[in-house]
């Protein structure tokens, strides 16, 4: 009976087959939780730097060590070309000999026609203007390729562009309203008026419906300031809220990379005190000169 017991406690036939652990404490020191971890890392660091000497040591991949250099030159180089046209100014052009593209391209869609002085800036606009007008037949189509041409980006361009030189020509007129005496204010703004229409009429190549004597430029001007005024009163779905806020959205979207704070400082009280002396009010106070105090 002894003998039968243990003989069945040594092995049995008919059971499967039991493998030992590999997770024994000879093959697992104490690593605790991260031990996978640990072992793996290094493994992994392993084969990446034998798969690295492969490639920089082995025969069999020289051709592939040749086509990635010249892959990685070949990326600098245009990296540096990009770069050196970002950075490059645009060459000014002939505005009434070269190409009308390359004209409207400098003057509509480049920064660099920003960075002009102004005065430059109005002189390269009044040939544009000529260049237009006397434009040939080959430039026809040139000029409906380039509008056609336009793309969303190319269209924020030119607003920024117009904008900036708007900004810049009130600005011009601002910065010396600000250095005048209170009791010249008048006179200047009245220069100013007759200036600005007959700047308008050198760059258009034209004379304008205006009469020819400045007293009288400045008379009419102001008449029809009083009548728009009078007609806003009587009518004011001309200027409705939604107008004016569309129309402020338009002159200030992207002001702070179009004029500083202090131009627009400037620029504000100068178009207020403009618009008050066009209506015949004191330019201080908006209140009738004629009126009652």
């Amino acid at each position: 009976m002894s003998a039968t017991s243990t003989s069945s406690t040594v092995t049995d036939p008919a059971a499967p087959p039991v493998m030992e652990s590999l997770l024994t404490p000879e093959t697992t020191p104490d690593l605790g939780l991260h031990a996978a971890r640990q072992v793996t890392k290094p493994r992994a660091q392993e084969q990446a730097a034998a798969m690295y000497k492969r490639f920089m040591q082995s025969p069999d991949m020289k051709w592939p060590r040749r086509i990635s250099g010249l892959a990685a030159a070949l990326g600098v180089v245009l990296l540096g070309i990009w770069t050196v046209i970002q950075l490059t100014p645009h060459p000014q052009p002939d505005f009434l000999n070269d190409d009308l593209g390359e004209v409207l391209q400098f003057t509509l869609l480049t920064d660099d026609f920003n960075r002009l002085p102004l005065d430059e800036r109005m002189k390269l606009l009044k040939e544009l203007v000529q260049r237009l007008k006397t434009m040939s037949a080959d430039d026809a189509p040139v000029m409906a390729g380039f509008a056609a041409g336009l793309k969303a980006k190319m269209k924020q361009q030119v607003e920024r562009n117009v904008k900036k030189l708007a900004a810049d020509m009130i600005d011009g007129y601002a910065k010396d309203y600000a250095s005048i005496e209170p009791e010249r204010a008048d006179e200047f703004l009245d220069d100013a008026i007759v200036g600005f229409t007959h700047l308008m009429e050198d760059i258009a190549g034209e004379k304008s419906p205006l009469p020819e004597k400045d007293s009288e430029r400045l008379a009419v001007i102001k008449n029809q300031a009083k009548k728009d005024q009078e007609r806003m009163r009587e009518d004011t779905s001309k200027l409705s809220a939604a107008r004016a806020s569309r129309f402020f959205e338009f002159i200030h979207k992207d002001e702070g990379s179009i004029a500083n704070p202090q131009q627009r400082g400037r620029s504000v009280k100068f178009m207020r005190d403009m618009t008050r002396h066009m209506r015949d009010q004191d330019v201080s106070t908006g209140k009738p000169k004629n009126g009652p105090g």
